[in-house]
């Protein structure tokens, strides 16, 4: 009997959380909609497009997002398998992210910045261009981030040495 209440008590927290989530995906829509969001062009990933949103909510690769990604988000970004986003300011959590231009706190397995990321990068991989801040992770990688990288395997083009074990950062320049 108890092992029957702890089943049914489990289905009814997934279901809960399933809720939730489609109510913030729907309340993020409706606010937006009240803002000028519309809806996007059909080859644009995303189903709308405003001039910003405190919340994005991806879903799955190949734009099942609830805005395209060229709508800037300032606040959170949640991908539930995988996002991608122009801008992000904020807090960017999911399993798999990338972001062109990215200020704030990136979280997930895999964390991608593709231009400039101020902030801190945490998860198993992460990999940036540029930037300032801080990566943890298993395995780090930058072309070009002034900063911190902890992990088991950091490369760091610009680094003490390129590819150094548990620690590396840039060294100051002369300018």
């Amino acid at each position: 009997m108890q092992k029957r209440n702890l089943v049914a008590s489990n289905l009814h927290s997934k279901a809960a959380a399933r809720r939730g989530v489609v109510a913030v995906a729907v309340f993020a829509a409706v606010i937006q909609l009240g803002l000028g969001a519309e809806p996007a062009k059909a080859s644009s990933e995303g189903w709308f497009h405003a001039p910003m949103t405190p919340i994005q909510i991806a879903f799955t690769p190949g734009g099942q997002q609830i805005f395209d990604k060229t709508t800037p988000v300032y606040g959170l970004r949640l991908s539930l398998l995988y996002g991608t986003q122009k801008k992000i300011y904020g807090l960017d959590l999911g399993l798999f992210s990338d972001a062109y231009k990215m200020s704030g706190i990136q979280l997930g397995l895999g964390n991608q910045v593709f231009e400039e990321m101020n902030g801190l990068q945490l998860g198993v991989a992460n990999s940036n261009d540029n930037g300032y801040g801080l990566q943890i992770g298993i395995l780090n990688r930058t072309h070009g981030m002034k900063g911190l990288q902890i992990g088991i395997l950091n490369w760091n083009d610009q680094g003490f040495l390129p590819v150094f074990p548990f620690f590396n950062f840039t060294m100051p320049s002369d300018h």
